[in-house]
């Protein structure tokens, strides 16, 4: 095991970060704030995970005077371009005006060699954090399987499954855009405004993150990924199965490659609207219609777990 200090004083802490994830294929992000500049350091190379089959998990706060929406879109499109290799949320507490509670700086590597790297201390994801700022921050670098990457690892997914948690999609984004530019503003009835678009943030997104169990549940999760910055869209047959794929992957459902395109198709056809099962999918008529092309319906859109 391997253990060194990072204060950006004789060193920054950003491009430390940047070419470890050069050399991962996975990473899990916490931070409690985020902004643009912070994200440049690690846009790259989280996009070359994902591109090379990886996976990357994604946290952060909701600032309004230092986390920007410019961020969140580039993260959003992220997850919206790979599906279930990316998971990113957005912690945005219930006492959000009194007290932000999520104040976690952590950042995990791992490596198709079964080595891991963690990141603890004071550095959040934005360039003040991870270059200008005096920081304290350990760099450990041990067996993935090791005790103490292990427990980094149980508080990133003790983060993940807080209630707080809101998959954001490109409605709530601009919401919270609008509440940033709110907060500049000093009037009665401002206040009022953003004191009910608070209650609106709190809210969560059609895409909430649920676990799915089946394959019906598969296409449904797909889809509600697929659409979350799209809800009007309709996606063809191949686009869905592939999602579906990825999703039954990232659940560890066991399922035979082989047949899936086939049975995806019937899965779609039985739950369409009209049809005996769940009614969840709208298949598009006319021209389009020849490959097969489908949307959620309201009740797929909304749906989290077979009731």
């Amino acid at each position: 095991m391997g253990v060194r200090v990072i204060d950006n004083q004789t060193q920054p802490l950003g491009p430390i970060l940047s070419d470890t994830l050069q050399k991962s294929n996975s990473a899990s992000i916490a931070s409690a704030f985020l902004n643009s500049s912070g994200l440049q350091f690690v846009d790259e190379p989280l996009n070359r995970i994902l591109e090379t089959g990886g996976n990357v998990r994604l946290v952060h706060g909701a600032d309004l005077h230092i986390t920007d929406a410019g961020a969140m879109k580039r993260l959003a499109a992220l997850q919206m371009n790979h599906g279930s290799a990316m998971s990113y949320g957005v912690f945005f507490d219930e006492e959000f005006l009194a007290s932000g509670r999520f104040h976690s700086k952590l950042y995990l590597m791992s490596n198709s060699i079964g080595k891991s790297y963690a990141i603890v201390g004071s550095s959040n994801l934005t360039n003040a954090g991870l270059e200008k700022n005096t920081e304290c921050n350990c760099i450990i670098d041990d067996r993935t399987s090791s005790p103490l990457i292990q427990a980094c690892f149980e508080s990133f997914r003790r983060i993940e499954n807080d209630d707080a948690l809101i998959k954001p999609d490109g409605e709530w984004i601009a919401k919270y855009e609008r509440a940033v530019h709110l907060t500049r503003e000093r009037s009665p009835k401002v206040s009022n405004d953003l004191q009910a678009l608070f209650v609106e943030l709190r809210q969560p997104t059609q895409a909430a993150n649920w676990q799915v169990a089946t394959q019906v549940e598969c296409v449904i999760r797909a889809l509600q990924l697929l659409s979350s910055n799209a809800t009007d869209g309709f996606f063809s047959l191949r686009e869905i199965e592939a999602e579906a794929w990825r999703v039954a992957v990232a659940a560890g459902l066991q399922f035979v490659r082989a047949n899936w395109p086939h049975s995806i198709r019937k899965v779609l056809n039985r739950n369409t609207l009209g049809k005996d099962g769940l009614k969840v999918f709208e298949r598009q008529y006319g021209e389009e219609s020849k490959s097969g092309r489908y949307r959620l319906t309201s009740k797929g859109r909304t749906y989290t777990h077979r009731k």
